[in-house]
């Protein structure tokens, strides 16, 4: 049985990082996006864009396999799209059954596997352009075994700022509750504001 936590904290606003999940009996699903272009249309297309994912996601019988999450995003980005006033954004969507990890990228935001000192980076071959909302986008799917790594998401207000060693170290010192916070934490500046919107999203099984 996995254990999932999740944070979102905006530079300034309401800021423009969505997530959105769901915890079924058997599958653990997410969606996190972030949104670009002014006045309200990078909000509006990341909202739309997890929205979208987790309907998808809610009408598949069972795990959605790397093959078929490509038409996948490009259904939601036709959506998006279409969407009055929505402009463009990231996203990273991705199942899991706790034995497999399955999903699609555009944009800058990741998913990483955390297990030690060690990182997969699933979403390493990602296109950060064209993006979801663009009519145009280009996503790449990934897959892999779970294994007792830590499944991470997040924007790239988490990645660009910090590195893989600061990570680790605090997955391994933080428990998964207190883990999003902490994770955010790493790229707080010095007066306790961020250059960024960060959304951290965890899943991992808890200590035997």
């Amino acid at each position: 049985m996995l254990h999932v936590a999740a944070y979102i904290e905006a530079a300034a606003g309401s800021g423009q990082d969505r997530i959105l999940w769901l915890e079924g009996d058997d599958l653990i699903g997410v969606a996190l996006a972030d949104g670009m272009g002014g006045m309200g249309g990078g909000t509006l297309a990341a909202e739309s864009a997890v929205q979208y994912a987790l309907e998808a996601m809610n009408e598949a019988p069972g795990l959605i396999v790397a093959s078929q999450w490509p038409e996948l995003f490009w259904r939601l980005d036709r959506r998006v799209n279409t969407t009055r006033e929505a402009g463009e954004t990231t996203l990273v969507a991705l199942e899991t059954d706790g034995r497999l990890v399955c999903g699609a990228s555009c944009g800058d935001s990741g998913a990483w596997l955390v297990a030690g000192d060690r990182v997969v980076n699933l979403t390493e071959h990602q296109m950060r352009k064209p993006l979801v909302g663009s009519g145009q986008a280009d996503p790449v799917s990934f897959t892999a075994e779970l294994g007792d790594g830590l499944l991470l998401v997040a924007s790239d207000g988490l990645f660009r700022y910090t590195g893989a060693r600061n990570i680790c170290e605090t997955v391994r010192r933080v428990p998964l509750p207190d883990l999003p916070r902490a994770l955010v934490d790493l790229v707080r500046l010095k007066s306790g504001r961020l250059q960024d919107d960060v959304a951290v999203f965890v899943a991992g099984r808890p200590p035997q």
